[in-house]
Formats: C-alpha cells, sequence, structure tokens
C-alpha cells in the first residue's frame, strides 16, 4: 500500500481543512486541497509549479475567487464537496502508481487535481495554462523517469491489477526534498 508523504499528510489533512474553515466551507473539496498545496512552499508540488513561472499569490487568489462564486451561487453541497475529496486522494494513488512512485507526493496530489478537473481546482489551474501533460512532464524532467518495465502496459490506459514489484530505494534525491 502506498503511504503518503509527511507533506502530502499536512496539506490533505491538517491544511486544507484550515483552509476551508478560513472560507467558511463546511467540506474540504479540492480548491482547498490546492489551497493547501500553495502553503506548503518546499513541496516538490510548488517546485514544479515555480518552474513552470506560475504566479503563485496570483494562483491562490483565483482559487480564492472561484470559491467565494461558487458558495455564491450555493453550486456546491456538502456531500459533493466531501465526495470530491475523497476522490482527490484516491486519484493521487493512482498517479503515483502510475509513475511508479512507491509513495504518494505533493506532485501526485497536483496531478490528481487536474485528471479531474471538473472543480474548482483544476479549473484555476487551467487558467494559468496549467493542464495535466504539462504537469507530468515536469514532474519528470524534475524526478526522473520512472523505471521502465518489461511487462509493456501503457501508464495511459487503467487496466486491473498489476503485478506486484518489489519496493526500489529511494533516491537520494528524495532526502533533500525531505521527504
Amino acid at each position: 500500500m502506498l503511504e503518503f508523504t509527511k507533506r502530502a499528510k499536512r496539506v490533505i489533512n491538517e491544511i486544507a481543512q484550515d483552509e476551508a474553515k478560513r472560507l467558511g466551507s463546511d467540506y474540504i473539496g479540492p480548491e482547498h486541497i490546492l489551497l493547501g498545496l500553495l502553503k506548503e512552499e518546499d513541496s516538490v508540488a510548488i517546485k514544479i509549479l515555480n518552474n513552470l513561472n506560475i504566479n503563485l499569490n496570483e494562483l491562490r487568489k483565483e482559487v480564492e475567487r472561484r470559491t467565494r462564486e461558487a458558495s455564491g451561487a450555493l453550486l456546491m453541497d456538502v456531500a459533493g464537496g466531501q465526495d470530491r475529496y475523497q476522490k482527490i486522494i484516491e486519484l493521487s494513488k493512482e498517479e503515483a502508481k502510475r509513475l511508479k512512485h512507491n509513495y504518494v507526493g505533493t506532485e501526485h496530489i497536483l496531478l490528481a487535481l487536474l485528471r479531474d478537473n471538473n472543480n474548482i481546482a483544476g479549473g484555476a489551474l487551467y487558467s494559468f495554462s496549467v493542464n495535466y501533460n504539462v504537469i507530468k512532464s515536469e514532474i519528470l524532467r524534475l524526478l526522473g523517469a520512472p523505471p521502465t518495465s518489461s511487462v509493456g502496459v501503457s501508464s495511459t490506459t487503467q487496466s486491473g491489477p498489476q503485478p506486484r514489484q518489489e519496493k526500489p530505494k529511494l533516491p537520494s534525491w528524495m532526502n533533500l526534498l525531505g521527504i
């Protein structure tokens, strides 16, 4: 089973909850997770967004603006928000598996927010010309390409359970990032 890194846990369990409270939300949704990512300054997700020259302060303002508009229009119900939160958690795990990582980090959460772009967070990211493929390419550039596999399964297909593989050792660069 994949474990979330300390930073990723902090984003989804603490900071996102704080952001939801700050914005007066009765649920934790993808928008709160993205705001949480933006506050975890030394994370891989922030390094990626910085590498793409995204103005983090402007992105934060855009997420907050969209959140206020959505709550003002009563577009989001509490149950729907919680379902979206859980979906992002599950998609984060899937993204880690797709990249053949043995952990779930902030970069996987960022990818998950873009896979389900029918939410405030995904919409805000897209408005900054940030999409799934751009983020995935930057992850691979920053962290290195995943090890090749002789299984020959495309990373874009969602097939059944994959053969169990031995857990690789964490590369030394991950220690430098605090993962």
